[in-house]
């Protein structure tokens, strides 16, 4: 990779994606909005172009004398009314199509995008997911889950000789050098101060960012055009992650097990009391599908194909909790990643 692209730099994902670009001495142009943090970039040795996924003029020059295109400029809510749908599917899927359409208009060689293993979807059994899981038997239309799983296969369609597309689906992903606050970091953090009282229902893959970031720079390098490949570390319980967690940081576990009645009526609540409010709640009852599933998922294509391997849980907790302890944690909060 000479000449990449990376989209949502000041994200999660995206910036330990340029991290490790910039360990590897590679010294990538990323495409942020006028607005995007100002001290994050200038943490990390990048080419700054300014711009946004729905203008084309901006992206035609974002792409010019590039070969590798990094997409990891999107938008997660679990919850959220019509509005909120509008806008994810403005940014995660017609953005994703603009960007690609450009990126092959203007000569790039490879584009990888983020998708997400809720893409693949969730198991009733306690089973690994592979990436030819059947979506009639094992969706969630959880409408973020929907969504990505739209953008995907609208970016992995623009594949074409000369243009090579491939798609990465990470499950939850945790580590250090957070500067969104990741749900999986926010639920570590609630372990250490010890605010987390009670587990839910519902198996997850865990992933180390930096692994996350390792898989997708070996996709561009490495990956198969048209392909997923699901990135996903130990398959966990809610209750032996957080049990993990809390031995390693020093903490009492949480023993109790959230009953899924709580759930919908806590659920319930938070809806009622947003109507009340006029806003849109955020959380809906389409989180609820994924109590008593396991978003459990087997890496075999990335490992065979990448040459991928992800590090252990036991070493992502212990320097994840060191971060988390030394720094605070994240200043701010709020999207996953939006260039």
């Amino acid at each position: 990779m000479s000449g990449v692209l990376v989209t949502g730099a000041t994200g999660f994902l995206g910036s330990a994606v340029v991290r490790r670009l910039n360990e590897r001495g590679v010294r990538p142009r990323v495409l942020e909005l006028r607005d995007s943090d100002p001290v994050l970039l200038g943490q990390l040795d990048v080419e700054v172009a300014d711009g946004d996924l729905e203008d084309p003029l901006s992206l035609t020059a974002a792409c010019a004398g590039i070969d590798t295109v990094l997409h990891a400029d999107f938008e997660v809510r679990m919850g959220g009314g019509p509005r909120t749908v509008a806008e994810m599917r403005r940014v995660n899927v017609l953005g994703s199509e603009r960007l690609l359409g450009a990126a092959a208009a203007a000569g790039v060689q490879t584009a990888v995008v983020i998708s997400s293993a809720l893409a693949v979807g969730v198991n009733n059994r306690a089973e690994p997911l592979d990436e030819s899981a059947d979506p009639a038997a094992h969706v969630l239309d959880l409408p973020y889950a929907v969504l990505r799983r739209e953008a995907e296969r609208a970016s992995l369609a623009l594949a074409r000789p000369g243009f090579a597309v491939m798609a990465v689906c990470p499950s939850f992903t945790l580590g250090p050098e957070d500067p969104v606050g990741a749900p999986a970091n926010k639920l570590l953090s609630a372990v250490i101060a010890g605010r987390m009282r009670a587990a839910v229902p519902v198996g997850f893959g865990c992933l180390d960012v930096r692994d996350f970031a390792d898989g997708m720079l070996l996709a561009a390098e490495r990956g198969q055009s048209g392909r997923r490949y699901l990135l996903s570390g130990e398959n966990v319980t809610s209750g032996g992650f957080l049990e993990q967690a809390a031995a390693i940081a020093g903490v009492p576990a949480p023993r109790f097990q959230l009953p899924p009645a709580l759930l919908h009526a806590a659920v319930a609540v938070v809806g009622l009391a947003s109507r009340l409010r006029r806003r849109e709640p955020p959380v809906t009852r389409d989180v609820l599908q994924i109590i008593g599933r396991y978003a459990w998922y087997d890496t075999a294509r990335a490992r065979a194909e990448l040459g991928w391997s992800p590090r252990p849980l036991a070493r992502t907790l212990e320097d994840t909790v060191a971060w988390l302890r030394a720094t605070g944690g994240p200043r701010r909060t709020g999207r996953e990643a939006r260039s």
